[in-house]
């Protein structure tokens, strides 16, 4: 668990490191409040997201929101990072090990999200969106026409909020028995995946179970990181030589963050995909 909570003042909390999102949200539901920029894997703990850059549909990342940290070097030395917390955003663990976090967090929140099929270009233009709280696109490549899943998430309202039960069967079928079907009888079955990707549907949700999603049928994957102007023909590109395979994609977009040491050492432009 999280252990006790350090409130500091009404936006900013220290936790123990080693307590979990999830867990660490429930605590701050009590007091309608909550953590952002993570993502679906709410199960990874808070230094564990700090340390690998963590974010999801946001368009910031998790590590922007932790402020200072008590952390422990090589030589056992502890030390009480604040004005150098930039150099520890997202490094991957090399620096030493994370002890205590003290992190900002924001007022309970529900969002409306909207979910549509588009085109490659429509999901690259809500790229460009910055009205939107977040969006992600996600897509099943194969031999047959491209249908892109786009989801943006905008209209916050700031109310208090209760988490839904994980849907434990309906998360059974999509890992078990939906995807490992579709990566076998990808012809026969994609109409239904289509399905499964609605033409227009809007509703509201807090934005914990917005950002839920199945852990999904494991698969070999790799990440890219694309300057925003370049994300169309860049994609259009990768799908070319993806063309005769079936491959999941995902979509999202990230503010560049100029401090962030896993940024330096990517020299990324102002945004990445």
């Amino acid at each position: 668990m999280c252990g006790e909570l350090e409130w500091h003042n009404d936006s900013t909390v220290t936790f123990d490191a080693g307590c979990f999102i999830q867990d660490a949200q429930l605590e701050l539901l009590k007091d309608h409040k909550q953590l952002h920029g993570y993502g679906a894997i709410q199960h990874q703990t808070l230094a564990g997201g700090f340390m690998t850059a963590l974010h999801g549909a946001q368009f910031q990342n998790f590590a922007s929101n932790v402020i200072e940290i008590d952390a422990v070097l090589a030589n056992g030395t502890r030390i009480h990072v604040k004005d150098d917390i930039d150099t520890w955003r997202g490094s991957m663990g090399l620096l030493g090990i994370v002890s205590k976090m003290r992190i900002k967090v924001y007022p309970s929140k529900s969002v409306l999200v909207t979910e549509s099929s588009v085109t490659l270009e429509e999901a690259m233009l809500a790229m460009n969106d910055d009205t939107l709280e977040a969006m992600d696109v996600k897509t099943i490549w194969g031999t047959t026409k491209d249908v892109y899943h786009l989801r943006t998430f905008s209209a916050v309202v700031e109310e208090p909020i209760t988490l839904k039960h994980e849907q434990q069967i309906e998360a059974f079928l999509h890992d078990n028995v939906f995807m490992p079907a579709l990566l076998v009888g990808s012809r026969v079955l994609r109409p239904i995946a289509q399905l499964y990707y609605p033409t227009f549907y809007q509703h509201r949700e807090s934005i914990m179970d917005a950002w839920y999603t199945y852990p999904e049928f494991g698969f070999k994957n790799a990440a890219y990181s694309i300057p925003l102007p370049k994300c169309l023909d860049t994609v259009k590109l990768i799908r070319s030589v993806a063309k005769p395979y079936l491959v999941t994609v995902e979509f999202r977009k990230l503010l560049y963050d100029l401090n962030s040491l896993i940024f330096i050492l990517n020299n990324s432009p102002k945004y990445y995909l």
